[in-house]
């Protein structure tokens, strides 16, 4: 058991099994869906806060979105920790502020990664909040809950930092009673922090050991030449997806879905993917790579906060003119196409399941 909590990676299929798992608990326990770009939303409101309270309070996204601690922010604090945790059991804790893959490409200059590093974040942080949701919340949670946004903001994240990445980098080739405990627990401010810790202790120590802290691991799948991001989402999604459904049908949890629309969901998709091929971390994988001791996340870090920080500051007149623009017909897969959600659910998961062997069988 200690050897393999001391390994350096596990399979990218098994730390996906094991996020959608956490992903369950998160359902039952906390009530909420797994995602981190919120918490920097959160802390861009503090540091407003604690600069000009009256005009913090004031904004219209920090009434929506409340800055203050709860159970998304402790989960990036546990994301961090658990990254710690896992690289440190494996040996392979170290500080580092240049990938090698950067490095291979740009020169071995700090200032340049931390300077290409900040705009990236700035990039994502906005991108998340306009696309209400990022790799994790949307990529992993919401698709999991066959959420129409969530998916389209997928497509949206992995076909923008793709394109991006490709023209940084040049591509290498072309392409009951339980329920009354559970609320409780769920309303319980104290228990939630403690829970979005420990969740974040799992998510970052998966993270670590699925190889989604390494700069070149999440670029190669953008420049299409590594596929263990889409290994470990597929079999997070898989998992998840058939949990989340088994416990809504035995009325143990409630979905967590997010409307979308074209002014919203597209448009801060595509923010995002650019931000995404830039920075070369999501929110979730940035705080797990901090946290694996890359300074170039940390810097990342603060540009999704100033991202998040701008998107409150521009929120009313977006709000206003584009976030609304063009919505969804439906909230999820299954209204869209009008079959039931567990029909929906089998279909998507035999696909995954295929993807997943083709890719095994082809050596991607």
């Amino acid at each position: 058991m200690i050897e393999w909590l001391m390994a350096a990676s596990w399979s990218p299929y098994l730390v996906g099994a094991g996020i959608g798992v956490l992903i369950w608990t998160v359902f039952l326990l906390s009530d909420r869906p797994l995602g981190c770009s919120t918490a920097y939303a959160k802390t861009a409101g503090m540091i407003e806060w604690a600069i000009s309270r009256q005009k913090t309070e004031s904004m219209p996204y920090y009434r929506k979105i409340t800055p203050t601690i709860d159970w998304q922010w402790m989960l990036v604090v546990g994301t961090m920790m658990g990254a710690a945790l896992s690289a440190y059991l494996s040996g392979g804790w170290s500080i580092s502020v240049v990938p090698p893959l950067f490095k291979e490409s740009f020169g071995t200059d700090e200032l340049l990664r931390l300077a290409v590093a900040l705009p990236g974040g700035i990039l994502m942080g906005l991108g998340a909040r306009w696309a209400d949701g990022c790799t994790s919340g949307h990529g992993i949670s919401g698709t999991l809950q066959l959420s129409l946004a969530s998916w389209i903001a997928v497509i949206c994240f992995f076909a923008a930092g793709i394109i991006v990445a490709g023209l940084i980098y040049g591509f290498s080739f072309l392409c009951g009673g339980m329920s009354m405990a559970f609320d409780w627990m769920r309303s319980e401010g104290r228990a939630q922090k403690a829970l979005g810790l420990l969740s974040g202790l799992v998510f970052g120590f998966l993270l670590q050991k699925g190889g989604l802290t390494e700069y070149d691991v999440i670029l190669g799948q953008l420049l299409l030449t590594d596929f263990t991001v889409v290994k470990v989402l597929l079999s997070a999604i898989l998992v998840g997806m058939l949990g989340v459904f088994v416990m809504r049908w035995l009325g143990l949890v409630r979905l967590q879905i997010q409307p979308g629309s074209i002014g919203s969901t597209v448009l801060g998709g595509i923010l995002f993917g650019v931000g995404f091929a830039i920075l070369g971390y999501c929110p979730g994988t940035a705080a797990a790579a901090f946290g694996a001791g890359s300074i170039d996340a940390l810097v990342g870090m603060v540009g999704i906060v100033i991202g998040a920080g701008i998107f409150a500051r521009l929120y009313p007149a977006l709000d206003r003119r584009i976030l609304n623009w063009g919505a969804f017909p439906a909230d999820t897969l299954p209204e869209l196409i009008g079959l039931k959600p567990g029909i929906v659910a089998a279909v998507m998961a035999a696909l995954i399941i295929g993807l997943l062997y083709l890719l095994a069988t082809m050596g991607l």
